[in-house]
C-alpha cells in the first residue's frame, strides 16, 4: 500500500468512526464479560445509564452462539446503542458470516503484535464483503516492540482495521501513553482507542492521543464488570476533553 493510498484510507475511517459516533471528540465503550443474559442487561443498563456511547459484548464461559443471542436482546432494549461483540471462541474471518445485522462493531482482541501484522487481513476483508456487514471492526495491536515495529504495524494493520485497539502485553499495566503518543502523530493511521481498566483518574493521559476509550475492568473478582460507581465521572472526563 503506497503511502498516498494509506493516508487516504486512514482519513476515510476517521470519518467514518465519527460520523458513527456523533462527532464526538472522545468516546466510551464499555467492556462487558457476558455470562448470562440477565446479567448482560442489568449491566448494559448500568453502562448506558453512566453515558456510555456503547458496550462491547465478550463472552465468558460461553460460546459465541449464546453470546450473541445475548447481543440480540441487548439491541432490542437498547436499539439506538453501539452494541459490539468479542468472540472468543472464532477467529476474527469466521464471525462476520454468523453476526445478527444488528450488531454494531466486532473487536478481536488477538489480531497480531506489533512485529508481525496479521497474516490473516486479506480474509477478513473477504469475509466481511461476502456477509456484507458495515459494522466496525476493531483489531487489537499489543504493545511490547520497538516503537519503529509499532509504527508500522499499526499503518499495515490500518488496511483491514476499522479502529486500531491499544492494549499492553501485560493484562494488567496500562498501555504506555509515550507509544500512543507517536501513533497520534502518524497520518496513516485509523481511529485509535485504547483499552485498559481505566478510571476517572488514569483516563486523562491517554485522552489528548485516542480516540476511543474500551474500559475493561480487570478481572480482580471474577466480574469483570463496571464498576457503576466509576461510570457517570469516567463518562463524563471522557466526554469532557476537546481537542480545540
Amino acid at each position: 500500500m503506497t503511502p498516498t493510498r494509506a493516508v487516504a484510507l486512514a482519513e476515510r475511517r476517521r470519518g467514518r468512526f465519527a460520523s458513527c459516533f456523533g462527532g464526538r471528540h472522545r468516546v466510551f465503550l464499555a467492556v462487558i464479560h457476558v455470562r448470562d443474559e440477565e446479567q448482560a442487561l442489568r449491566v448494559v443498563g448500568v453502562a448506558r445509564g453512566g453515558g456510555a456511547d456503547g458496550v462491547f459484548l465478550v463472552n465468558q464461559g460461553i460460546g459465541y452462539q449464546k453470546l450473541l443471542r445475548i447481543a440480540r436482546a441487548v439491541v432490542a432494549r437498547h436499539r439506538d446503542l453501539f452494541v459490539g461483540v468479542s468472540c472468543l471462541d472464532l477467529r476474527p474471518q469466521d464471525v462476520f458470516c454468523r453476526l445478527p445485522e444488528c450488531v454494531s462493531g466486532v473487536w478481536a482482541d488477538d489480531t497480531g503484535s506489533c512485529s508481525n501484522v496479521p497474516d490473516n487481513a486479506a480474509a477478513v476483508r473477504a469475509a466481511r464483503r461476502d456477509a456484507g456487514w458495515r459494522g466496525l471492526y476493531f483489531g487489537t495491536v499489543t504493545l511490547g516492540n520497538a516503537l519503529r515495529d509499532v509504527v508500522e504495524a499499526c499503518v499495515a494493520a490500518g488496511e483491514h482495521i476499522d479502529v486500531l485497539t491499544v492494549r499492553s502485553r501485560a493484562a494488567r499495566e496500562p498501555p504506555d501513553v509515550d507509544v500512543l503518543r507517536a501513533l497520534h502523530e502518524v497520518r496513516a493511521r485509523p481511529p485509535l482507542a485504547v483499552v485498559f481498566d481505566a478510571t476517572p483518574d488514569s483516563v486523562g493521559a491517554y485522552l489528548p492521543y485516542v480516540d476511543c476509550v474500551l474500559a475493561a475492568p480487570a478481572p480482580d473478582d471474577g466480574s469483570c464488570e463496571p464498576d457503576p460507581a466509576h461510570v457517570p465521572e469516567l463518562s463524563r472526563t471522557i466526554h469532557a476533553y476537546s481537542e480545540h
